[in-house]
């Protein structure tokens, strides 16, 4: 998934720091990946293009997140918004941000502490 991301993408998600560059995205989407199983649709919602060089992407996604080490499942319903670039080895996510309010409960609770991990 980190080849989708610019050399020195960035992940924002709320109520964490950011998370920027290959290698901290690499292992703490390592971390995530063994740790949740994600199955979501992302639905494309609007793509606007700012200059042949830069576009937004704005996304909804709906499904499950599953738990791996207690076995528990939460139902999100996020928006995400991507700031794509073209850069030489094509367009890639300059920054990433997810908005998913669940019940209360922030899909980002389950993640945060996986992806920060040292």
């Amino acid at each position: 998934m980190v080849f989708l991301f610019a050399d020195d993408g960035v992940v924002m998600l709320q109520g964490a720091p950011s998370i920027t560059g290959k290698a901290s995205l690499r292992s703490g989407y390592c971390g995530l990946f063994r740790t949740l199983h994600f199955d979501l649709v992302f639905t494309v919602a609007g793509v606007v293009r700012i200059s042949s060089e830069l576009a937004f992407v704005r996304t909804t996604s709906q499904g499950t997140v599953k738990n791996l080490t207690n076995d528990t499942k939460v139902s999100p319903a996020g928006q995400e918004l991507f700031l794509i670039e073209r850069r030489e080895s094509g367009w890639k996510i300059a920054h990433y941000a997810a908005i998913d309010p669940i019940d209360g409960i922030m899909v980002s609770n389950l993640v945060l502490p996986i992806l920060l991990r040292p």
